[in-house]
């Protein structure tokens, strides 16, 4: 098992922009590294992004460059990973490239979200990244922004409404990717809501975690009198963008789909008035314009006509293109400051513990993204070890190999499901009871040693280390998880069988663990 898409620990700590050569369209300079490091410092700038309704998009975007003497920066994109063939992935994505613009990728299986945390379409993510990562190897710095499930959190959409089953299902659109080795130096993803939510759940309620995200998206539409009634631009976009700066302060935000309506007001002055808005909030870096004749007739660009309200906002200095976007597809955490303060890694809270270098290594492996359920930016290394949690830590650190069987009751809609059913396979656990794993109890260091041993296969030992596990049913697995250096014991002559695993101490104990097996 390689490293995982965050890199090495040292690349997880530093990440600098690199210079950009792709010439921009007519007689706008090239973006200089120092550009790229304005966006990533949230100062005053904007990149803009379009959806373009034609199959021909790259002529359509080049066109629209050529309208504005400036060309966008994301070209917004649709997939449905359930039957989408790969030429077709692959035609959508080089059209973009080859538009000198990055595609801001929007991908979902128009099922519920029940339907796809269940695994049913498992295979079809899979593929559907094995197409991206067919593109991506074409090379040349090609990259993107990928969105899973885009507006979860409202009815409209098949799989909306459900936040434990959408987390579930982001999830396996990352692990996808991940299994087949594409990482952060070729994609990023988004958390890409809309800006209000079907009650009664809110955005926060469908966040799957700081490390599983790198970007925050959001809808935001005025829809003008076919919704309701016109809005403002504030009116739009402030109670959704409220949430998500309490939700992710740390995280750049893109405003993944928006469009005004041309019905009872002024479409030119919202889009300009757009332009001065998003620019001025530090946190927002861009947005993509749903260039569609749909609910009502957002297009601002026609092939014919062009919106005057557009073309002055992507007349001003503070609106950028920027292609390809290499700063952000670099090794680690994207290095986003609102505050002038550059993050030092993934977790705030594990610096001070002395096992930070084994908490970076389990990220770089892909064993975990923090806390669990997910907190952002933290590890919880203090938090106790679950036995759904061991599951997952085991089977992801060796790389056990997945089942189609269902062991046991009582894990049926946990997140680890799948990886507790792989280590009953494997024989490291037979569950706690009768068809029950007891998913939820916490682990002791007794417990921890026996689950190490069997998944290592470590030959029992005579020898007792310890003064304190004569009595515990797993001395012979302590005793053999010490003789392979893997514990040393809670002190030099105890091994506190009955006390419980802190995360931090589990990082230390599998990394031990995985460099004896290698």
């Amino acid at each position: 098992m390689g490293l995982g898409r965050f890199g090495d620990s040292v690349r997880h700590r530093t990440l600098m922009a690199a210079a950009l050569s792709a010439a921009l369209v007519g007689t706008v300079p090239s973006p200089a590294a120092s550009q790229e490091a304005t966006v990533l410092s949230g100062q005053d700038m904007l990149l803009p992004g379009f959806y373009s309704a034609e199959w021909h998009s790259a002529d359509d975007l080049l066109a629209l460059a050529k309208a504005t003497g400036k060309q966008v920066t994301f070209s917004g994109t649709f997939h449905d990973a359930s039957r989408e063939p790969a030429w077709i992935t692959d035609w959508i994505l080089e059209q973009s490239w080859q538009a000198e613009t990055t595609p801001f990728a929007n991908v979902n299986v128009p099922v519920s979200a029940r339907f796809v945390a269940s695994g049913v379409h498992d295979e079809d993510l899979l593929r559907w990244a094995g197409q991206v990562k067919a593109w991506l190897d074409r090379g040349e710095g090609r990259s993107l922004f990928v969105a899973p499930f885009q507006e979860m959190n409202g009815t409209w959409t098949p799989y909306g409404g459900d936040p434990r089953n959408f987390k579930i299902a982001y999830r396996k659109v990352v692990d996808a990717f991940d299994s087949l080795g594409v990482d952060e130096t070729q994609v990023r993803f988004v958390f890409a809501p809309n800006s209000f939510s079907t009650r009664p759940y809110r955005i926060a309620d469908y966040y799957p975690g700081g490390t599983l995200v790198d970007v925050i998206g959001m809808s935001a539409y005025n829809f003008g009198p076919t919704l309701d009634r016109w809005t403002t631009v504030p009116e739009t976009m402030d109670a959704g963008l409220a949430e998500l700066r309490a939700l992710a302060p740390r995280k750049p935000i893109v405003i993944a789909q928006v469009g005004a309506s041309p019905i009872e007001g002024s479409q030119d002055f919202w889009l300009g008035d757009m332009f001065r808005y998003l620019t001025a909030d530090p946190q927002v870096i861009g947005f993509v314009y749903f260039n569609f004749d749909k609910e009502t007739d957002w297009r601002v660009y026609t092939g014919v006509s062009l919106s005057d309200g557009w073309s002055r906002g992507m007349s001003l200095e503070t609106t950028w293109h920027l292609w390809p976007m290499t700063a952000w597809f670099q090794p680690g955490p994207l290095p986003f400051t609102v505050d002038g303060t550059t993050p030092t890694g993934w977790f705030v809270d594990d610096d001070a513990s002395p096992f930070a270098g084994d908490i970076a290594w389990l990220v770089e492996q892909r064993v975990t993204r923090g806390c669990d359920p997910p907190v952002e930016d933290h590890f919880c290394p203090e938090a106790h070890v679950t036995r759904a949690e061991m599951a997952s830590f085991l089977a992801r650190t060796f790389g056990l190999v997945a089942t189609s069987g269902d062991r046991f009751v009582d894990d049926a809609g946990s997140v680890h499901e799948v990886d507790i059913n792989r280590i009953a396979h494997a024989g490291i656990s037979l569950g706690c009871g009768e068809e029950l794993f007891c998913p939820h109890d916490q682990v002791s260091r007794a417990q921890m040693a026996t689950f190490l041993a069997r998944t290592l296969g470590l030959p029992g030992i005579a020898v007792d280390f310890f003064v304190d596990d004569g009595e515990s049913e797993h001395q012979i697995s302590i005793n053999a998880v010490a003789t392979a250096g893997i514990t040393l014991g809670c002190s030099s002559t105890e091994y506190c069988p009955d006390q419980p695993v802190a995360r931090a101490q589990m990082a230390a104990l599998l990394r031990r663990a995985f460099l004896h097996a290698n």
